[in-house]
C-alpha cells in the first residue's frame, strides 16, 4: 500500500486577515470550488499562507505561516444560510440566520474565519464573489503553525541593520517615530512606526524593512503636526465663512426671498419667450424658402418642356417671317 505524498498548498490572504492568520485567530479559509479533482486539498497536507508585499501579482510574496490541514469540506453560502457537507451533492449541515435557527453557530463560523460578524461575512462574499457562493472550507490546526519571515521576531532571527537617520549614521533609539513607508504604488506615505531593538514595525505590527522607507526623521513629526494644524485653521475659517453666508441669507424676510425668486422666474419666462419667438421666425423663413424652391422648380420644368418641344419640330415646320411695314 502506497502512502500519499504530503502536498503544500499556497493560499494568498488580504492584508486585513494577516494578523489573525499569524496569531491563529483565523484557522480557516473559504475558497472557490476547485475545477479539477487533483486541486482538492487533503487532511495532512500543509497550507502555506502568504500575502503580497505590494500590488497583487506585481510584487513579491511574503510567507505568513505554514500549518497542517485537518479538514476540508464543501460549503455553500447564501444571503441567510450556510451549508456544509463532505460531498457537494449532500450538504447536510445547515444553519439559517433568517429564522434564528443556529444563528450563534453562524456568528461563530464567521468569527473563526476572520470576520467580525455573520453579516460582515455575507457582505464580503456578496461583493467579492457574489451569492450564492459555492466552494470549500479548509481548516488547519493552530498548534502546528510555523511562522514565516513576516514573524521573524518569533523565530529569533537576527535583526536587520540598525535604523539610522542617514545623517552621520546615528542610531535611532527605541520609540515611536514618523516615517515615509512605500505603498503599493511606490509612493512614500506618512506612517507612524515603532522601533524595537533596531527593528521597525508599522501600526499593525508588521515588520518593515529599511529599504521600504523613503525618509525617516523624527523632526518631521512636528512638521506634520504643524501642517495638520494649519489645515484645521483653514477649514475652520472656511466653515465660518459659509456659516456667515447662510446666516445672512436666513436673515432676509420671507417676502424678500419670495420677491427674488419671483424675479428669477420672470426673467426665465422672458428668456423662454424670446426663444419661442425666434423659433417661430425661423419656421416662417423656412416655409417661405421651401415655397420659393418649389416655384423655381416648376418654372424650370416649364422652360425645359418648351425647349424640348421646339427641338422636336422639323425645319419645314418653321415658316419664314417677312417684315411688312405698317401703312400710315
Amino acid at each position: 500500500m502506497t502512502t500519499r505524498k504530503q502536498r503544500t498548498w499556497v493560499k494568498m490572504f488580504q492584508m486585513g486577515f494577516v494578523p489573525k492568520v499569524r496569531s491563529g485567530a483565523k484557522p480557516t479559509t473559504i475558497r472557490p470550488r476547485p475545477t479539477r479533482p487533483q486541486d482538492w486539498p487533503k487532511p495532512g497536507d500543509l497550507i502555506d499562507a502568504r500575502h503580497w508585499f505590494g500590488k497583487p501579482y506585481r510584487s513579491s510574496q511574503v510567507k505568513i505561516i505554514t500549518a497542517r490541514i485537518t479538514k476540508v469540506q464543501w460549503i455553500k453560502i447564501t444571503a441567510d444560510k450556510l451549508m456544509l457537507g463532505e460531498s457537494q451533492d449532500c450538504l447536510e449541515v445547515a444553519w439559517d440566520g433568517s429564522h434564528r435557527t443556529g444563528h450563534e453557530m453562524l456568528e461563530a463560523i464567521a468569527k473563526r474565519d476572520g470576520f467580525g460578524s455573520w453579516a460582515a461575512m455575507v457582505y464580503w462574499f456578496k461583493t467579492t464573489h457574489g451569492l450564492p457562493f459555492g466552494g470549500i472550507l479548509i481548516e488547519w490546526d493552530p498548534a502546528t503553525i510555523s511562522p514565516g519571515p513576516a514573524c521573524a521576531d518569533r523565530l529569533g532571527a537576527s535583526p536587520s541593520s540598525d535604523v539610522s537617520t542617514g545623517a552621520g549614521g546615528a542610531t535611532m533609539p527605541d520609540g515611536e517615530y514618523l516615517a515615509g513607508v512605500m505603498n503599493e504604488g511606490g509612493h512614500a506615505v506618512s506612517t507612524n512606526v515603532r522601533i524595537t531593538g533596531g527593528r521597525i514595525f508599522d501600526a499593525s505590527g508588521t515588520r518593515v524593512r529599511q529599504s521600504e522607507i523613503a525618509w525617516f526623521n523624527p523632526d518631521l513629526k512636528d512638521l506634520e503636526i504643524a501642517k495638520l494644524r494649519s489645515e484645521i485653521v483653514r477649514l475652520r475659517a472656511e466653515l465660518a465663512e459659509n456659516s456667515s453666508e447662510l446666516v445672512q441669507i436666513s436673515r432676509n424676510p420671507p417676502e424678500v426671498r419670495c420677491q427674488e425668486l419671483a424675479e428669477m422666474v420672470f426673467q426665465g419666462q422672458q428668456r423662454n419667450q424670446r426663444l419661442f419667438d425666434r423659433i417661430a421666425e425661423l419656421k416662417t423663413a423656412g416655409a417661405a424658402l421651401d415655397f420659393s424652391l418649389i416655384a423655381l422648380g416648376s418654372r424650370r420644368s416649364r422652360s425645359q418642356l418648351i425647349w424640348r418641344r421646339a427641338l422636336r419640330k422639323k425645319p419645314s415646320a418653321y415658316q419664314p417671317t417677312t417684315y411688312k411695314p405698317t401703312s400710315h
